[in-house]
C-alpha cells in the first residue's frame, strides 16, 4: 500500500522494516515519497536549499568521516555524468529492500532510469552505511535520496521511503531526478515552541511540520517541539480526546520522533521513553500496541538494558497470550535483534515452534527459523526452512536471495 508525499506534503504512513515510520499525515502504509515539489504548509520545516550538513551532525566519528567522503565522491562522479547522486539506504534482512532490488534496481528498467546518474548503496549494518543513514536522517529502510551539489553544498532534491511497486517507485524517482531545486520542507518555518492552544486544528499543523522536519537539517529543533508535546501532561491528555483521525496523526508524529532518537541521534533510552509514552497514551488503539512494545524493546536493548527488553516482550505475550501474530512478532524481534543474548536462541526457537505448530504454512515463520539456523551455522536446516518459505511464497525476493546465498555454501 502506498504513501505518497507529493510536493513536501505527507499524506500517509510508512511501514518499513522493523515497524512503521510516520510522516505526520493521514494513516496508510507502504512506500513514501518526499520532495516532488516546493513545499506545502504543515509538511515539514527547513529552508529550501538547505542540505545535509554532515560535519556538524550529531555523533561525528571516523565512520561519519568515511560517510562524508563516500557521499562527496559519489556526487563528484554524478557531476561528471551531468546527473544526480542516488543514495539507497538498505539492509540484507529488510524485506522491502530486497523487493526494491529484485523488482527495480536489478532490472533493465532500473538500470536505464539511472544510466545518467550515480547510484550508491549503503548497508546500514556496516559502520559507514549506518553513519551515512544517520547523517542523512534516514528513518526507515529502504530510503532512496536524490542529492545534488549547489554552491558547494550537498542538497537533497527529495526522497522515496519504502517500496511498494516498481511502477510507482520509478515514476516518483524520475520526478526527483528531473528536479534541480532542493526540497522545501515547509511553506512556513517551524515555530520554536508549541502554540498555547490545545485545539487539534491549531496544534496538528505544527506537529505535522515537526514530524516531517525530522528528515531536514533543522531536525533537532523539530525533535524538541515534539518532545515538548509528549512531555506536557495537559497537552498529552487533551490529545487523547481528539477525534480519531487527529489521534492517528499524533501517534504517527511521535512514532517518527522515537525512530529519530534511536536511528539518528543514538539516544536509545529516550526512544524507549517515547514508545513507553505511546503505550500509555489513552488514545492509542489496541492494534497499534504490539508495534510500540516491539520498538520500546528494541530501544531498551540498544540502550544496554537487555533484561528490560525481554520483560517488555514477555508482557506483550502475556497480554496477547492466544495471538499467533504476537508470538511471530516477538520471534522476529529475537531473531533480528537478540540472538547474542543468553536467552535469545532458545527463546526464538520455542516461539517459532509454537507458531508453526498452529500455522505450519506461515512462510515468515519458516524464514525466521531459517535465519536462526543460518546464524547458528546449521546450513542444511537453514536451506530446508528457506526452501519451504519460498515454496509457500514463490514471489518473495528475500527468501529467494537468502536461499541462493546458502546454496553457495558446501
Amino acid at each position: 500500500m502506498a504513501r505518497l508525499w507529493h510536493g513536501a506534503m505527507v499524506v500517509g504512513l510508512l511501514a518499513g522494516c522493523g515497524g512503521a515510520v510516520a510522516g505526520g499525515g493521514v494513516a496508510g502504509a507502504g512506500s513514501g515519497v518526499a520532495g516532488a515539489g516546493s513545499g506545502v504548509a504543515g509538511a515539514g520545516s527547513g529552508v529550501a536549499g538547505a542540505g545535509p550538513n554532515l560535519q556538524t551532525a550529531p555523533g561525528w566519528s571516523p565512520a561519519s568521516s568515511a560517510a562524508a567522503s563516500a557521499l562527496d565522491a559519489g556526487v563528484a562522479a554524478a557531476e561528471l555524468k551531468g546527473g544526480a547522486l542516488v543514495v539507497v539506504a538498505t539492509a540484507d534482512w529488510c524485506e522491502p529492500c530486497n523487493e526494491l532490488h529484485h523488482r527495480f534496481l536489478d532490472t533493465p528498467a532500473g538500470q536505464t532510469a539511472l544510466a545518467s546518474h550515480v547510484l550508491r548503496e549503503f548497508d546500514v549494518d556496516t559502520s559507514t552505511g549506518n553513519a551515512v543513514a544517520a547523517q542523512l536522517r534516514v528513518l526507515g529502510y529502504p530510503t532512496t535520496l536524490v542529492l545534488r551539489r549547489h554552491d558547494g553544498q550537498l542538497v537533497e532534491m527529495g526522497r522515496v521511503e519504502g517500496f511498494d511497486s516498481a511502477a510507482e517507485y520509478q515514476h516518483t524517482l524520475q520526478e526527483l531526478l528531473a528536479k534541480t531545486t532542493a526540497i522545501g520542507w515547509c511553506a512556513e518555518p517551524l515555530p520554536a515552541a508549541l502554540p498555547a492552544s490545545t485545539e487539534p486544528q491549531v496544534v496538528l499543523p505544527v506537529l505535522r511540520c515537526a514530524a516531517a522536519s525530522l528528515r531536514s537539517p533543522t531536525a533537532d529543533g523539530a525533535a524538541l517541539v515534539l518532545t515538548a508535546f509528549v512531555d506536557d501532561p495537559a497537552r498529552w491528555a487533551a490529545a487523547a480526546q481528539w477525534p480519531e483521525t487527529a489521534r492517528v496523526e499524533v501517534l504517527g508524529a511521535v512514532r517518527l520522533l522515537g525512530r529519530y532518537q534511536t536511528r539518528v541521534r543514538g539516544e536509545h533510552l529516550l526512544c524507549a521513553q517515547t514508545f513507553g509514552a505511546m503505550l500509555a497514551f489513552a488514545g492509542t488503539p489496541d492494534q497499534g500496541k504490539p508495534g510500540y512494545h516491539y520498538w520500546r524493546a528494541k530501544c531498551l536493548l540498544r540502550g544496554g538494558q537487555p533484561d528490560a527488553a525481554r520483560h517488555q516482550l514477555e508482557g506483550l505475550l502475556r497480554d496477547k497470550a492466544n495471538a499467533v501474530g504476537t508470538a511471530e512478532l516477538v520471534a522476529d524481534f529475537v531473531v533480528h535483534e537478540a540472538l547474542k543474548q543468553p536467552w535469545g536462541p532458545a527463546w526464538a526457537q520455542a516461539l517459532l515452534n509454537a507458531v508453526l505448530a498452529q500455522k505450519p504454512d506461515n512462510h515468515w515463520a519458516h524464514y525466521l527459523l531459517g535465519t536462526l539456523h543460518t546464524k547458528a551455522g546449521r546450513v542444511q536446516l537453514a536451506k530446508d526452512e528457506l526452501a519451504l518459505a519460498l515454496k509457500l511464497k514463490a514471489d518473495s525476493a528475500i527468501y529467494a536471495r537468502h536461499l541462493a546465498q546458502l546454496q553457495l555454501i558446501r
